[in-house]
């Protein structure tokens, strides 16, 4: 990866809805780091991360961190609150991740943005159950 480099990939993760009309959409902004020899995918929206030993497990094991993050939030009927506390603003179906000036407040993001860490940017379309 080249110094701050921005690929952008195109995935898609699908947590289980009743139907089409019950779900969500967000597109997540994840960066993909490497420090210390362990890959690290960081999501400053969500405030989320997770790691592997390679790239691609650490993007794997972010899509378990955040399936886990939004299976608690419905069970505990927190996750609408849980989002607008990060910053998300919640318009009909689809959502909008929160603005730049708001993830640089956040040290993890900043120390990505800043130090000179090498990282590639993806985006992630996600759908998620309506909220309860």
């Amino acid at each position: 990866m080249d110094n701050k480099t921005k690929q952008v990939r195109k995935t898609r993760l699908k947590i289980s809805a009743k139907d089409a009309s019950s779900e969500y959409i967000f597109d997540v902004g994840i960066y993909v780091f490497k420090e210390d020899g362990v890959y690290i995918s960081y999501s400053p929206a969500f405030d989320l991360c997770s790691y592997a030993e390679d790239f691609n497990g650490a993007i794997a094991a972010f899509y378990e961190v955040f399936q886990l993050y939004v299976e608690y939030c419905i069970e505990n009927n927190t996750l609408e609150d849980d989002l607008k506390e990060h910053g998300w603003k919640i318009v009909g179906k689809k959502n909008k991740e929160p603005g730049i000036s708001r993830l640089l407040k956040n040290e993890t993001m900043n120390k990505i943005l800043t130090s000179g860490i090498n990282y590639q940017r993806l985006t992630s379309s996600v759908s998620i159950p309506a909220f309860a």
